[in-house]
């Protein structure tokens, strides 16, 4: 019954930074906890984190509906995300932390879009690197066309 509360209590918290109209930032905390049981064994998981979008203009969230507010507006950004994942299973357990960094520019006029995401997860004093890369256009009023190269490195 605590986990609801802890849901309720979250979206009280993140419905302070929505607000109508124009905005320039947004803050999502997240925490997800999880059980998975079979005959043979149990699964316990627990995720924590925090992402954060700011942009470089307001948004104007007239134009449609609020999660489309940033892409029908064509608005240009800066991410950054951490969460934290614990899983428990009986004599395996591990932590791994994630770590995001990312951007977005679109060109409103000629409706250019470039996107760059670097992701770094730590596992137990193991690294793991990840990158995204996209360029794209907008084709009509509200649609895109984007290609992404993405590359996963090697764990360190």
């Amino acid at each position: 019954m605590k986990h609801p509360l802890i849901s309720v209590s979250l979206a009280f918290l993140v419905s302070n930074f929505c607000h109508a109209e124009q905005y320039q930032f947004e803050v999502v905390p997240t925490y997800i906890k999880g059980e998975y049981s079979t005959p043979s064994f149990d699964i316990d998981s627990e995720i924590k984190g925090i992402s954060g979008e700011f942009y470089f203009n307001k948004v104007d969230d007239s134009k449609g509906p609020l999660v489309m507010a940033a892409f029908v507006d064509r608005a240009s950004s800066l991410i950054a995300e951490y969460n934290t994942t614990a899983i428990d299973s009986g004599n395996i357990n591990f932590d791994v932390d994630e770590y995001v960094l990312g951007g977005r520019y679109v060109s409103a006029n000629r409706g250019w879009i470039l996107g760059a995401t670097f992701n770094r997860n730590e596992f137990d004093g193991d690294t793991d690197h990840a990158w995204d890369l996209s360029l794209g256009k907008y084709v009509a009023e509200n649609t895109t066309l984007t290609f992404s190269y993405s590359d996963e490195g090697e764990r360190e």
